[in-house]
Formats: C-alpha cells, structure tokens, sequence
C-alpha cells in the first residue's frame, strides 16, 4: 500500500563549494482518515446513538452538548470505543442533547455531523 511504506529524508544544502547534511528523518504515511455519519433517536429518558465506520479509524469517542453549536464534553463510557453505537440512559425527558463522534487513529481526527433528540415520556 501506499501508505504503509517508511520513507527516509534528508536535506543537502549548499552554497558554493560547502555542503551541509541535515539528520535522516523516518516517515510512513498513514491514509486520510475517514468521517462517520451519526444518527440518534429518543426514547424514554434515552437515546440510541449509533455510528458509521471512519475509514482507518482505530477508536472513537462520543461526545454531546446541550445546544449543536456548544461546547461538547465526552461521554462516560463512550471514550475510546471501537464499538460503534452507545445507549445513553437517565436522561432528563424534555431535555434536548446533542450527540458528534469523534473518529481517531493516532494523532487524526475527524467529528461526525452533530444529531440533536429530546428524550420524551411515553403517551398515556
């Protein structure tokens, strides 16, 4: 693959007649990573998040915020999963919560599109 070949650099400069020689560097470049797709639906003081796969993503981490455009914080249990869904539970009904995924493989990372759900009490 061209990705997982290990490539060796090193610069020669030179001005006139001297010439200086940097270290030799060691790079093997990794494939772009890939984004998920999040969905999310509400239940009962719930919500059922699941994820699609990031190409060469190696972990992920769930993450919400209670507006799409705040601050989101990781969730407990849901940090550096390779699963790809989480079943959040005790969740306050008429609240809303919004949900990204953050997909990572070494020092990479891509976030999925944000989904917002407001857990609701069943009818009756």
């Amino acid at each position: 693959s061209r990705y997982r070949d290990e490539r060796l650099y090193r610069v020669i400069a030179t001005n006139g007649s001297s010439t200086t020689t940097s270290n030799v560097v060691c790079v093997t470049p990794t494939a772009p990573l890939g984004t998920s797709t999040l969905s999310a639906t509400a239940g009962n003081a719930s919500a059922s998040i699941s994820w699609t796969a990031a190409t060469g993503a190696t972990s992920y981490t769930l993450q919400t915020s209670p507006t799409s455009t705040g601050t989101f914080s990781n969730v407990t249990g849901a940090v550096g999963t390779t699963s790809l869904s989480f079943n959040a539970s005790g969740l306050t009904n008429g609240t809303t919560y919004c949900y990204r995924v953050v997909a990572t493989n070494g020092s990479s990372t891509t976030t999925s599109n944000v989904v917002c759900v407001t857990p609701t009490a069943p009818l009756g």
